[in-house]
């Protein structure tokens, strides 16, 4: 078999072996060459493209319902000149002579890569020129809208190279890849690349994949409740919103945590529910998720339009309050002490109170083996809360359930510290620190938290919120 590679590179009068590879030999991560070069590639634009595919050209993508809404304009791309190396398909890589034709058993290790020496003469960018219209087709018909597409396309003159260190090892006979279309050799990103083709008059050679602008938030996809809970007969709305996260389950689940906080505080109720062991019951009425990211990196933030009942905000009325149980208790407590012992007769030994039923002699049941509350400025209001947030698994149901109780808690900057030592992650302590500062009886002496702080420029964050 011949070998063609260092014979080239003599004629290049450079050194037999190539360099190593840079990291910038790593082709664009959106950016494809096309399978075929031309002056009008706009039937293209707007096609989406499969999830999960990964060997991609312009024909891979597929006209549908929504791609009406998109449409393109021209964009000059003033003379820039550049060398980059881009994806190439299989079928593109075929095209230009790139893998071996073999007639016998054996093997080649063929490139999925090209580099485009150019100059950049314009671009054909893709639009929406309604996007309302555009995001109710795709939330309507989501089979018809994928999460990318076919976005924009690179026009130019210049040079294409593929690889001329390319190894063929066959029993058989073969075509050496290396011999491909001819053209000289040049060093480039760490390799050597031999010119397959050339395009001396502007034609678009490139394309781009482009997030669908739908899961992008470029436009709203949620109602307006998302904005301003409607007003509701028999009850009230709140909605529950989460942050960016990883898998839709987790979202929703946060969205619901921030509704049950929201309750409490469009109630008032929270800290009551929680002095007695339970939640406010909030019903879901309506979700919406909307999506963020590439197609590598998705993130999801949800919303939830809850509702509370007015026979449930009266059910959470009913129960006794933390102020109530504490007055219950303590009568209980002197009720099984006698004032005095009659002469002759033997003092009664002091009877230890029921502490599964407090004030069991006035008519209020309290739940059992539950630390002893107090109104919510006293010690025992931070008991049960420190209670409720150790019955939790996860953080984040931690910061829902104290953030709930803040709107009735009044505590001291050390109370506050017993709160944050039971998180983990800073940013949650930040969170709570700062949502509890109306809730704090003595901001002046905020230093007796701030160990509590990993960072210093969370420390600072704190500081600065309690100095105001």
């Amino acid at each position: 078999m011949r070998v063609l590679v260092p014979a080239l590179f003599l004629l290049a009068g450079c050194p037999k072996t190539p360099g190593p590879q840079a990291p910038s030999m790593a082709p664009s991560s959106n950016v494809y060459l096309r399978n075929s070069f031309d002056t009008d590639p706009s039937g293209y634009i707007g096609r989406f493209l499969p999830a999960g595919l990964a060997d991609l050209d312009e024909s891979s993508g597929m006209t549908m319902a929504c791609s009406e809404h998109i449409s393109w304009r021209f964009v000059d791309g003033g003379g820039v000149k550049t060398s980059e190396v881009l994806n190439a398909s299989t079928a593109v890589s075929a095209r230009f002579g790139v893998p071996l034709v073999a007639r016998g058993s054996g093997s080649a290790s063929a490139t999925r890569s090209a580099r485009v020496a150019y100059t950049l003469t314009g671009k054909m960018v893709s639009t929406v020129e309604d996007p309302a219209a555009f995001a109710a087709c795709c939330k309507a018909q989501p089979d018809q809208c994928t999460d990318r597409m076919v976005g924009e396309f690179l026009q130019g003159t210049g040079s294409v190279y593929f690889e001329a260190s390319r190894e063929a090892g066959a029993s058989g006979e073969g075509t050496d890849p290396s011999s491909m279309a001819g053209g000289d050799v040049t060093f480039s990103h760490g390799s050597a690349w031999q010119r397959a083709a050339e395009f001396p008059n502007p034609v678009y050679f490139a394309f781009k994949v482009t997030p669908t602008p739908y899961t992008q938030q470029a436009v709203t996809t949620c109602a307006d409740w998302v904005q301003s809970p409607p007003p509701a007969e028999g009850g009230m709305h709140v909605v529950g919103h989460s942050s960016a996260v990883k898998t839709e389950q987790a979202a929703r689940r946060k969205a619901m945590n921030n509704a049950h906080v929201q309750a409490g505080r469009a109630t008032g109720l929270g800290m009551q529910a929680m002095a007695n062991g339970t939640t406010i019951g909030v019903q879901e009425k309506e979700w919406c998720v909307e999506q963020t990211g590439t197609a590598d990196k998705v993130r999801y933030t949800a919303h939830v339009l809850g509702f509370i009942s007015d026979a449930e905000q009266e059910r959470i009325r009913a129960m006794p309050t933390p102020a109530e149980l504490e007055a219950a208790e303590r009568a209980a407590e002197e009720a099984a002490v006698p004032a005095s012992p009659e002469v002759g007769r033997p003092p009664e030994q002091p009877r230890q109170p029921a502490r599964t039923t407090p004030g069991k002699e006035h008519g209020i049941e309290a739940p059992a083996a539950r630390p002893r509350p107090v109104a919510p400025g006293g010690r025992g209001g931070v008991d049960v809360l420190l209670a409720a947030v150790a019955a939790q698994s996860f953080d984040s149901d931690k910061v829902a359930a104290i953030k709930a109780a803040a709107p009735s808690l009044r505590i001291t900057c050390a109370q506050l510290g017993q709160l944050l030592a039971t998180l983990s992650f800073d940013s949650d302590k930040v969170d709570v620190a700062l949502a509890l500062r109306p809730s704090v009886m003595d901001p002046a002496q905020i230093a007796v938290v701030l160990h509590h702080f990993d960072f210093d420029s969370d420390r600072q964050k704190v500081k600065a919120a309690y100095a105001r």
